[in-house]
């Protein structure tokens, strides 16, 4: 599924980067500064797991995303998910 471009369901991040696919995800993971990532993923809120829920309807993802709370833990559970 990540190697698939979803149109229309891209997931723009508050530094204006756009993300089509988990692989996207994982590796904007890696350089995204803190303040964005808290922008996203904060007590309130987990805009990556919300995206991976709907958009890629994978909700078992979702959940280990939900559950993470760094951006190490959620890349973790990404990777996984890319070669389950």
């Amino acid at each position: 599924m990540d190697e698939h471009k979803l149109e229309g369901k891209a997931f723009i991040v508050k530094n204006g980067a756009k993300l089509h696919s988990l692989k996207d995800l994982y590796g904007h993971l890696a350089v995204i500064a803190d303040a964005d990532f808290s922008h996203h993923v904060n007590e309130l809120k987990n805009d990556f797991a919300e995206w991976i829920e709907h958009a890629h309807n994978d909700k078992f993802l979702a959940q280990a995303v939900r559950r993470a709370k760094t951006k190490e833990e959620i890349r973790k559970a990404v990777f996984i998910a890319m070669f389950r």
